[in-house]
């Protein structure tokens, strides 16, 4: 939208001076700017938004065509109201004569001081005359037409012409896909947005840009989206004001009858199975509705089901709709839902099981749990939450086996929303409509596809202890009415809520060490002892305690009985201390193992998915593979962000941005640490890894040159003694040992490169004596290079590479030895190296040593050209660092435009085309060119060519480009890759 936007400035001359006071027109004479796009991309938007700036200006007039059904055939009545008395001719007069005056009285004549732009939305509606009128201002060059037109609709043919002659511009809209979400919400809100607040509003609105932006403004509105540590974020229900409901019923087209019983019964199951609907409507009627664009059809494991075309319609409809038409449509989405379940066994999915709650049909208890088992699975922890409680409350109607089960689902699935060790949230349902003008953000639907429950609010404060009623009423038999009454729970449900209080403590900040303690209280009990070892064992890995997590899941205990979770854990933990010691084959061995036991259960638990994705990222950024390591944990964000998990997220940023910030990918790293602040600030007491992302936020301010902010991030952290808190995030080795060398870097920025180098090489000489140390080794010895100290280094990475198995050891080794020797040739080959495994900062450092080395020679050509590459590649990163070799290379700076069009232009593109693209004119791109090539000292095209790599070689992080995981084919070749078995089939 901001590019369309641009185009319609660069049409208008809005940045070319005025001169004698009089507004210049383009030097491209583009008159007009045609504007296509499907319902809701935001044609109408774009034009107001285009007339507010060119206003502000105050060197153009705005007038608005009122082009509407009603004057399609009335000559000139698009315009006439915009005329003065008097200022058409007698009708007797020729048309040619009624079009000049009428263009002079609209225009001001030739002597106007300010540039008339003529706005006309549904431009399909301008008469003929109109037409005629606003074609020959256009052609003057004296005025700007805005013209905008739905997908398969007709412009005036005049325009058309106009457009085949280059004097209009022609800009085709499209709902935003998830790419280019990112981008328009912070062109919206002018900062950067969170990755799982762009997720929520885009799927709310299926890309919807007119929705999208509405929902915008009324979140800021209302405080739902507000501001912290540069990053918005929506936290709370979607607010419904008058304007939003109006484009809902605009998109809706305002269903009567059977028409509008179908979207409800639609939105209050959201999705609803298929089937249900042509039990309860005709045919015809579901196809109409599909045809309108209403509704959408589609395939699930469990056969078709329908939503309304976004989420937020079904909300909105939910939240308009009377209590008692909502009340009976819920009753018969329940019925239906109660035949199904009776025709499926008691087997049906988890969402017709929710739509049997919402309708208050009941549900066998063994149904419930079942469902609670599949819900969980599936990420659902509200719906899991739901079916295991009600399932315990059965009491003795559920066997012992069944509410064990049950009781395993409730502490699994409260824990992410826990905030104490001994509480979870209450949870009554998923809420409807709780006050005037507002609903639940959740949609409605659930990540199990469920309906929810509209019936209370759901943000409730109140806690309820795990171990009280209504679940204390499961136990073994039929006790005694006076046990009855009290209701205690059987040994083995109560010994199973134990085990979730222990894993609660652990997810609370600094509770690591009472987590296990209160483990070894269970132990004697009920609970299976492979259970207790392999989770004391993760406890005691993520707290750097390497020794006693592996003596606990020694190779001879693995696999633990019949039950895989407890062996899925227990080879993680294995993976993590390998790839501690360096031994990342044998990590990579147990890691793979522990993926396929995972799949094992026909319920895998996504705490346990979220573990082993945290022990991968972390093997394979130790093992040299941090692109890799970029994806697992951009991946592990995503889950956690489709299952509302803080904490979750919170892990994925952690590792995502030391992933990031290794990998020279200075951009996501800084956007994954302002996120997790952010979360950080909302759920301080349920994230005991703030240490790890707060030294993140102190190398990244450290790489920016600002020493007094990594100063005090440090200084948060001053007090940690248990390793990454809980580890989650820490990276698997000591703390120490990341936050000196994030003191390294510290030192640096503040001017001491003496100290900054001590540093380094030492926390380099204690991982080489630490055995639990040395696969962090390499990244000390390669920060001392970076830092300016490469001959003691060199010595110490000419050893590794001939027996490590880090994948770098052999570049980073290279690298130091061209920098000791200041081999220019070798510098530039391990810069394009780092290139092609996209570790931008890296290439972007050394291409800056071969130019220093070139330009002491007095190399002027190489050193320009070096320089080039280092100036392209700093931008690729991301980021501007202010510390190691780029800070004293006065570096040229592109701006965001010039590095489009240079890219473009080096593609082979030509001005013309590039122009299309971005919707520039000829003229403007030629313009921005020459600065690049001033900036790059350049001669022109062949030489820009020589300097930027083909579009096709570059990758960028995961929310940049869509295929930056398809560039690391040198690493793969080279040996067996850490990364995950389908991702390593992948490539």
């Amino acid at each position: 939208m901001e590019r369309a936007l641009a185009g319609i400035r660069d049409a208008a001359g809005l940045d070319r001076p005025a001169r004698g006071g009089r507004a210049q027109p383009p030097l491209t004479a583009t008159g007009a700017v045609l504007v296509a796009g499907p319902a809701g991309t935001g044609k109408s938007w774009l034009l107001a938004r285009a007339s507010d700036v060119l206003a502000a200006t105050e060197r153009h007039r705005i007038v608005q065509a009122l082009t509407a059904a009603g004057t399609r055939h009335v000559p000139l009545g698009a315009l006439a109201p915009l005329l003065p008395p008097g200022a058409l001719p007698r009708n007797d007069l020729p048309t040619a004569g009624v079009l000049r005056a009428a263009a002079d009285a609209l225009g001001g004549g030739p002597s106007s001081r300010r540039r008339l732009v003529v706005v006309a939305d549904n431009a399909q509606f301008l008469d003929e005359m109109s037409g005629a009128l606003l074609y020959r201002l256009a052609l003057e060059g004296r005025s700007l037409v805005l013209l905008a037109a739905r997908s398969g609709q007709h412009f005036p043919a005049s325009f058309v012409e106009l457009h085949k002659q280059g004097r209009a511009l022609r800009i085709d809209l499209r709902p935003v896909n998830r790419a280019d979400a990112d981008a328009f919400l912070e062109s919206l809100l002018g900062g950067l947005v969170a990755r799982s607040t762009t997720d929520r509003l885009w799927r709310a609105t299926a890309g919807n840009q007119e929705l999208l932006a509405e929902l915008v403004a009324a979140g800021r509105d209302s405080g739902a989206l507000s501001q912290a540590h540069g990053v918005w974020r929506w936290r709370g229900r979607w607010p419904l004001g008058a304007r939003l409901a109006e484009l809902v019923d605009e998109r809706l087209g305002r269903p009567r009858g059977r028409a509008l019983d179908l979207v409800e019964m639609v939105a209050h199951g959201d999705p609803v199975p298929l089937a249900f609907l042509r039990t309860a409507f005709t045919a015809a009627e579901v196809e109409a509705a599909e045809a309108a664009g209403v509704i959408h059809t589609g395939e699930s494991p469990d056969g078709p089901l329908v939503t309304l075309v976004a989420p937020l319609l079904a909300a909105m409809v939910r939240a308009h709709c009377p209590a008692l038409r909502a009340g009976n449509c819920r009753r018969q989405l329940g019925l239906l839902a109660s035949a199904a379940l009776k025709e499926s066994g008691g087997r049906a999915p988890p969402h017709t099981v929710s739509l049997c709650q919402a309708g208050r049909v009941p549900v066998p208890s063994g149904t419930l749990v079942r469902a609670a088992r599949h819900a969980f699975a599936a990420g659902d922890f509200r719906s899991a939450t739901s079916f295991a409680s009600d399932a315990l409350a059965a009491g003795e109607r559920l066997s012992v086996t069944a509410a064990v089960q049950a009781a395993a689902v409730l502490w699994r699935a409260t824990l992410p929303g826990s905030t104490s060790p001994g509480s979870i949230p209450a949870t009554t349902g998923t809420g409807e409509e709780t006050a005037a003008g507002a609903v639940t953000d959740t949609g409605a639907r659930t990540a199990t596809g469920a309906a929810t429950t509209p019936d209370t609010d759901t943000d409730t404060d109140t806690d309820t202890d795990i171990t009280s009623a209504p679940w204390a009423a499961a136990r073994e038999g039929s006790p005694p009415e006076r046990e009855r009454e009290r209701g205690h729970p059987s040994p083995e449900v109560r010994d199973e809520l134990a085990m979730g209080r222990a894993w609660a403590e652990f997810c609370r900040a600094g509770g690591a060490a009472e987590a296990v303690r209160q483990l070894r209280a269970v132990q004697g009990t009920t609970v299976d002892p492979a259970r207790i070892r392999s989770a004391e064992a993760f406890m005691l890995a993520c707290r750097g305690r390497s020794q006693d997590a592996l003596r606990l899941v020694s190779s001879d205990l693995v696999p633990f009985g019949g039950d895989p979770e407890p062996s899925a854990l227990a080879l993680c933990v294995q993976g993590t201390v390998w790839a501690r010691r360096g031994q990342f084959a044998r990590a990579l061995a147990a890691l793979d193992r522990a993926d396929v036991v995972a799949s094992k259960p026909a319920h895998p638990s996504p705490l346990l998915r979220a573990a082993l994705a945290h022990a991968r990222c972390q093997a394979c950024l130790l093992a040299g593979e941090s692109q890799h390591a970029v994806s697992i944990a951009d991946d592990a964000y995503r889950v956690a962000a489709a299952y509302d998990w803080p904490q979750a997220m919170l892990w994925a940023c952690t590792d995502l941005a030391r992933a990031a910030r290794i990998q020279g990918w200075i951009g996501t790293a800084r956007r994954s640490v302002h996120e997790g602040l952010r979360l950080l600030d909302e759920y301080p007491a349920a994230w005991p890894g703030a240490p790890a992302l707060h030294r993140e936020h102190a190398a990244l301010a450290a790489l920016a040159g600002d020493a007094r902010l990594a100063a005090e991030a440090l200084a948060r952290i001053a007090g940690d003694d248990e390793g990454d808190g809980a580890g989650h995030g820490g990276g698997h080795v000591p703390s120490g040992s990341w936050a000196e060398l994030v003191r390294a870097w510290t030192a640096h920025a503040d001017g001491d490169l003496a100290d900054a180098g001590r540093i380094a090489l030492s926390v380099a000489a204690a991982a080489a004596r630490h055995p639990e140390l040395a696969g962090f080794e390499p990244l000390a010895l390669h920060d001392a290079v970076r830092l300016g100290h490469p001959a003691p280094a060199a010595r110490r990475l000419r050893e590794l590479a001939g027996h490590s198995e880090h994948a770098l050891a052999p570049l980073l080794c290279s690298h130091a030895e061209a920098a000791t020797r200041a081999d220019a040739t070798t510098l530039e080959r391990v810069a394009a190296e780092f290139a092609e495994r996209t570790m931008h900062l890296q290439a972007a450092e050394a291409y800056a040593e071969a130019a220093r080395v070139h330009q002491a020679k007095g190399h002027g050509v190489d050193t320009q050209r070096l320089r080039a590459r280092a100036a392209l590649f700093l931008e690729r990163s991301g980021g501007a660092p202010a510390v190691t070799v780029l800070s004293r290379s006065g570096f040229p700076w592109l701006t965001p435009r010039e590095l489009d069009i240079a890219r473009l232009a080096a593609d082979g593109l030509p001005s013309r085309a590039i122009a299309s693209a971005l919707s520039l004119s000829v003229r403007t791109v030629d313009n921005h060119l020459h600065h690049v090539y001033a900036k790059l000292g350049l001669s022109g095209r062949t030489e820009l060519a020589a300097v930027f790599a083909p579009s096709g070689t570059e990758a960028a992080p995961p929310d940049l480009l869509a295929d930056a995981g398809q560039n690391s084919a040198a690493s793969s070749r080279k040996r067996r890759s850490i990364s995950s078995p389908s991702r390593r089939n992948s490539r």
